[in-house]
């Protein structure tokens, strides 16, 4: 078939490699002059199966009213963001029923899972530069990530999770203080702050922007074709089918379109009367250059510090330190410096030897909106008109379920069995 993705982030850069390697013609058009320069460009980088929990968890409503008042809370609800997420809010609250929360955490970690392993694959078989890690490395200290806790009592949550996930694969290994040490020398200035910890084995990190070119390029090179700078106004239709694509005043033919436009998905189904309930929730990163550190003295492992609600993963020569969730009135890429700040607090607060070395002209900062629906778990599948699927949804979760959903898309597209119910992504549901 001949197939068009709109959108060139780590979704739709995976979604059309997967079906070229199927032997279908496919076009990527992406709107931007260059592939992952939006959500995928500079996020945390972890890939986990054992952290895919939504933000709705129950009780979380009282996170957001707080949130009101505290201008450093990780999950920030802005007063003026308020009317206009009313309805999507009420939606997002109504799955934070402890039910609810369940059935979507499951659905979210199994998708986890098998993306992961065929992440993990194609970053072998393609040899991805994209500073990966997994557990097929030679250094079994590198792989897997880890949550870390100031009390036993912060961890109980976590620790409910994991036994709820385990079930379905979850592998996770909770940790004295002395086991994160073990795991994690670097933490060791701050032994006194840590109280235990969770380990992930089965977890990955990597580059997601480096990752989605380097796939980029093996797409070109194996006769795909990429368009940049080319936003897609409108789809065509003949026969109550969508049968292409509008660029400009030019028009592209198909017998299938995808679209993987992260936060621009809505916005072009809304002529089909599909109104696909995501909203773009801001988030920030730090990217620092550590590279004049001798390497033994550099973090050698994702960690997740539970008190701060962020990650700090080492990603060759430099740390990507990412986190809060920020529900504005507009999608507006504007840095607010005291997120910029709250996340040097973080580093200082996690790694405060790395912090007292780095150069602040070493640091570059980044804000992007991740696409979360209001249950957590993507889209995926046809879009309620022949000939239109989507693949979008994704939330803080894209870089870890890409493949997954590339191979979940393409087996609805190829009418194949898959892995997992395809209603349990459906736009349906």
């Amino acid at each position: 078939m001949r197939i068009i993705v709109v959108g060139g982030g780590v979704i739709g850069v995976s979604t059309a490699w997967e079906l070229l390697r199927r032997g279908h013609s496919v076009e990527l058009f992406e709107a931007r002059n260059a592939l992952a320069l939006e959500t995928s460009h500079a996020n945390g980088g972890l890939l986990s199966g054992g952290m895919c929990e939504p933000w709705n968890a129950p009780g979380v409503w009282k996170d957001l009213i707080a949130s009101f008042f505290n201008p450093k809370s990780p999950m920030k609800l802005h007063l003026d963001a308020v009317p206009g997420m009313s309805l999507w809010g009420l939606r997002f609250l109504a799955q934070s029923t402890p039910g609810r929360f369940r059935a979507n955490a499951q659905a979210s970690h199994q998708l986890c899972i098998a993306s992961i392993k065929h992440t993990c694959e194609w970053v072998r078989e393609l040899a991805l530069d994209c500073d990966f890690r997994f557990r097929g490395d030679d250094n079994e200290q590198s792989y897997g990530n880890i949550k870390i806790f100031d009390s036993e009592k912060a961890a109980e949550f976590s620790r409910q999770l994991v036994g709820m996930l385990e079930h379905f694969g979850s592998r996770s290994e909770f940790l004295d203080r002395q086991g994160v040490l073990d795991k994690e020398p670097a933490l060791t200035p701050i032994a006194n702050n840590i109280a235990c910890g969770i380990y992930y084995p089965d977890d990955a990190a990597g580059d997601a922007c480096a990752f989605t070119r380097a796939l980029g390029a093996r797409f070109v090179e194996n006769g795909g074709t990429i368009h940049l700078g080319s936003s897609v106004t409108r789809f065509i239709q003949q026969d109550r089918r969508v049968k292409g694509v509008r660029v400009g005043d030019k028009e592209y033919s198909a017998d299938a379109t995808v679209v993987c436009a992260a936060n621009d998905t809505p916005d072009l189904l809304r002529e089909f009367g599909v109104k696909l309930p995501v909203r773009p929730v801001k988030g920030y990163s730090i990217t620092v250059d550590v590279s004049h550190l001798p390497a033994q003295t550099r973090p050698g492992i994702a960690v997740v510090n539970q008190a701060m609600h962020a990650v700090v993963n080492p990603l060759g020569n430099n740390l990507r330190i990412a986190g809060t969730a920020e529900f504005t009135r507009k999608a507006e890429p504007v840095l607010s410096n005291a997120r910029i700040e709250n996340l040097i607090d973080l580093l200082a607060a996690t790694y405060p030897d790395v912090r007292a070395r780095i150069n602040p002209e070493r640091v570059t900062p980044w804000c992007g909106f991740r696409p979360m629906s209001v249950d957590g778990r993507p889209y995926i599948g046809p879009a309620r008109i022949p000939g239109l699927y989507v693949n979008s949804g994704h939330g803080y979760l894209g870089w870890t379920q890409a493949c997954g959903s590339a191979v979940h898309l393409a087996n609805l597209v190829d009418r194949r069995p898959t892995e997992l119910p395809p209603d349990m992504f459906s736009i349906a549901r």
